[in-house]
């Protein structure tokens, strides 16, 4: 919220920026939260570090069946 507040007060409009959050500590919990095996939490995060390169196919194509 305070990203926000302070983007929105340096006069840009709501809905104008993408405000991305990156912490493994919260990911981590939403995994766990997910019931992911803690030996392929590390294997998931280092998928999702390459979501910008691959994209959502190339994640998919990681994570899915075969992959290890």
């Amino acid at each position: 919220m305070l990203a926000v507040t302070a983007l929105e007060a340096a006069g840009l409009q709501q809905g104008s920026y993408k405000l991305l959050v990156s912490h493994r500590k919260l990911l981590d919990g939403a995994l766990e939260a997910a019931e992911v095996l803690p030996d392929a939490r590390l294997t998931v995060m280092r998928a999702l570090d390459k979501l910008d390169r691959l994209g959502a196919a190339g994640v998919r194509a990681l994570l899915g069946p075969g992959s290890s």
